[in-house]
């Protein structure tokens, strides 16, 4: 696919006289944006069905001039239901932007300001990242200079390499225990300053009163304190971690694709170009094919705030269970509690099998087998290139030393 993309571009170069870099560069923007376009066309569209619905909703809601009465109680009750939908619709837990504008106002907990513990810790975790992953460039090379010395059979040579790879094994080590000791620390930050937040405001103004007697919509506010804090800050921290060091290596590999290929002197844009075509491909599968684990998550957490909620009420009236024989009654319902927990967790983990099934073949396979093309597409295009001009003799010479510097 790639020698058929470098040959239009190179017959389009000669037709119309243009630079093929001025045309690869046109054809990529033309390939970010279409793809750019793709992503924000079904949010737009959203945007105008919304819109729409609104519209129509206020001409519903707008009384006639010789109706009844009753015609608009009838408009403003479907007003009613119109915006109960709506809000319905907005309570569905998904990756939009009211979900980054609440993760954006708990940042601002979490993180304060700038002269603060936490953006500390996150400085010296984003160092201790970039550090991982520079030992991890230097470990492969020498794993390649150990495989090479072993072909070559310098016993001198593979001795120092094997040293040098011992060494190193230490601060390597050190470096990914500091990573996971970081990790926890943000963790442990994130929750102080959440608890702190939420503490102040559920103590404040009679609210826990309001929360448990007066309005029912926060249900297991003792659940959401408690566990849901600790779980929210954990997955903050490393979510950071997940981010920061794919996106390094996307940089580092792209950066090195690019010099080996214009080392070897073939075209620099196809290989990098292919792998991000191929990553944003598997990202729209992986996308379509995902459930919907956000509501999958909220339903988990509901149904243990509810098993959670259920021991706190037999430990609160404890005295009055026994002096009316109501045990039976209380090991039902906290067994039907625990029961629809175990069978949600059942739903949870059958619907993961096969989409973990999916994600591993292609961020293992397709992805591996695509960046051995990638790697192996400058040898190529410089084998052809040669054996277009005569320059590989009959023994096979230049083949090897090709083999070589793969």
């Amino acid at each position: 696919m790639s020698s058929v993309f470098s040959k239009l571009i190179d017959g389009a170069s000669a037709r119309y006289g243009v630079r093929q870099e001025t045309l690869t560069r046109g054809v990529a923007g033309a390939a970010t944006a279409l793809y750019l376009l793709k992503l924000t066309y079904p949010h737009i569209l959203t945007c105008f069905k919304r819109s729409a619905q609104t519209c129509q909703a206020s001409r519903q809601t707008r009384p006639k001039h010789n109706g009844s009465s009753a015609v608009s109680r009838s408009g403003y009750l479907q007003a009613d239901n119109s915006a109960g939908r709506g809000k319905k619709q907005r309570q569905s837990v998904g990756l939009d932007r009211d979900f980054f504008r609440q993760l954006i106002m708990l940042l601002k907990i979490m993180v304060p300001g700038w002269r603060t513990r936490e953006m500390g810790l996150l400085a010296c975790a984003t160092l201790t990242l970039l550090t991982r992953t520079f030992l991890s460039v230097y470990v492969a090379e020498l794993e390649g200079q150990i495989v090479k010395r072993i072909v070559l059979r310098d016993v001198h040579g593979f001795s120092l390499m094997l040293a040098r790879w011992f060494a190193i094994a230490l601060p390597a080590t050190f470096v990914n225990s500091a990573i996971r000791y970081l990790e926890g620390r943000l963790a442990l930050s994130f929750r102080e300053r959440l608890v702190k937040h939420a503490y102040k405001m559920y103590l404040s103004q009679q609210t826990y009163y309001r929360v448990s007697a007066l309005d029912t919509r926060l249900g297991g506010a003792e659940q959401r304190l408690t566990d849901d804090l600790s779980e929210l800050a954990s997955s903050v921290a490393h979510l950071y971690s997940s981010l920061t060091k794919p996106l390094l290596d996307c940089a580092l590999v792209g950066i090195a694709l690019i010099s080996f290929s214009h080392k070897m002197g073939a075209k620099t844009i196809p290989g990098p170009l292919l792998a991000a075509g191929v990553i944003a491909l598997t990202g729209q599968v992986l996308r379509f094919a995902s459930p919907k684990f956000g509501q999958l998550v909220a339903e988990e957490a509901s149904r243990r705030g509810k098993l959670r909620e259920a021991h706190a009420r037999i430990s609160a009236h404890a005295e009055e269970i026994a002096f009316y024989a109501g045990h039976d009654t209380e090991h039902r319902y906290i067994s039907s509690a625990y029961k629809s927990l175990v069978s949600h967790l059942h739903r949870i983990l059958a619907v993961k099998l096969w989409y973990v099934m999916l994600e591993q073949f292609l961020m293992k396979y397709v992805w591996s087998g695509t960046g051995l093309f990638v790697i192996a597409m400058p040898l190529l295009y410089n084998t052809a290139i040669s054996s277009e001009r005569g320059m590989i003799n009959s023994d096979g010479d230049g083949t090897y030393d090709n083999a070589l510097i793969f």
